[in-house]
């Protein structure tokens, strides 16, 4: 069988601590037919001086002033060459049969999308790792009939995850001439997804663990952007769903929404475990904001005591809500534990 060219994609910005593990993971492939675009985010450490130590004439490395992931990978996808696709993140690596698994399917099924499972590692050598949740059924084709890619990849109950890691793209499918940034930091690889998916005819699904993904947790410093850019993500597809007048997805993004509202003040409230009036004054400040008519939306899939708390406005009783939700103490020490190992082991 022919061997298909395969375009690498890793955005870089900064990351001198783990760019040469990852190079060298995607140098030691036993899929060989391969170009690696390692598109150089405007880095100001010495990310750049270790990339150009490899000398192997299928990297290529192209460097942008600093616009972010997202400007990154569409740099990528402009100058790739390859009929398949897969982006990998800087500070990740790939086991060395990750290609070959990936593109195995795509070529025996002329597939538009093969997926593949991750493990989530807390320390520099993969030593400690847990297994990702990206692929919720047993390995094997999908066909159209049996797709609706905005259920598959959005639902609570989707069929593989939202990143753009992990996947083998047949470059058909990603239509460049669609695909604009969206100077959305947290959720660009969802939307990303659902845009690139849209003409999907077929897709398979390895169960197999072969991507290590670089584990970190979320901070206090970053949470607030992460509330803003999933706010930007939900106008955004919502905007999608009416254009292709798709009701079934705005039904989800709603539960989506609600189900993002309360897991953001069960953080603030059980993880970080900010003072009780800074999160009654975020869940007001939502009350007044844009966003908060679409909460009020009726959905049977959603508590329907925390809906109503939300249409009264009543801040108080949203929060008694949550601490009812929360009673068990195993998820905060978990998030503890992963946040300490995740510190001392890099």
């Amino acid at each position: 069988m022919e061997k298909d060219l395969i375009s690498i994609i890793v955005p870089m910005y900064n990351a001198a601590q783990f760019i040469k593990k990852c190079i060298t993971s995607i140098l030691n492939q036993t899929y060989k037919n391969f170009e690696l675009l390692i598109i150089n985010d405007g880095s100001t450490d010495n990310s750049l001086e270790i990339c150009n130590k490899f000398k192997d004439q299928r990297i290529k490395i192209i460097n942008q002033e600093n616009t972010g992931s997202e400007y990154a990978r569409l740099t990528g996808i402009k100058l790739s060459k390859g009929k398949y696709i897969c982006f990998i993140d800087a500070d990740d690596w790939i086991a060395k049969d990750y290609l070959q698994k990936l593109i195995e399917p795509a070529q025996k099924y002329n597939v538009d999308l093969v997926c593949i499972n991750h493990y989530r590692v807390l320390d520099k050598y993969g030593l400690v790792k847990f297994k990702g949740q990206c692929i919720n059924l047993k390995e094997g084709l999908l066909q159209s009939n049996e797709l609706n890619h905005f259920h598959n990849i959005y639902a609570y109950n989707r069929v593989f995850s939202n990143a753009v890691w992990g996947k083998l793209y047949r470059f058909p499918i990603i239509d460049i001439n669609k695909l604009s940034p969206t100077n959305i930091f947290y959720g660009e690889d969802l939307l990303f997804n659902l845009y690139v998916t849209y003409n999907m005819k077929s897709c398979y699904l390895i169960n197999e663990y072969k991507y290590y993904y670089r584990y970190g947790g979320y901070t206090l410093a970053n949470y607030h952007r992460y509330w803003n850019d999933n706010v930007k993500l939900y106008y955004a597809i919502k905007k999608l769903a009416i254009e292709r007048n798709n009701k079934e997805l705005l039904n989800i993004i709603n539960y989506w929404i609600i189900s993002i509202f309360h897991w953001a003040i069960s953080y603030q409230y059980k993880f970080i475990q900010i003072p009780i009036n800074e999160i009654i004054n975020f869940i007001n400040s939502v009350f007044t904001s844009k966003i908060y008519n679409e909460l009020c939306i009726e959905n049977s899939n959603f508590n329907p005591i925390f809906v109503t708390a939300i249409k009264q406005k009543d801040a108080n009783k949203i929060l008694d809500i949550i601490k009812q939700d929360n009673k068990s103490n195993i998820p905060v020490y978990k998030n503890k534990i992963l946040r300490f190992l995740f510190k001392i082991l890099n």
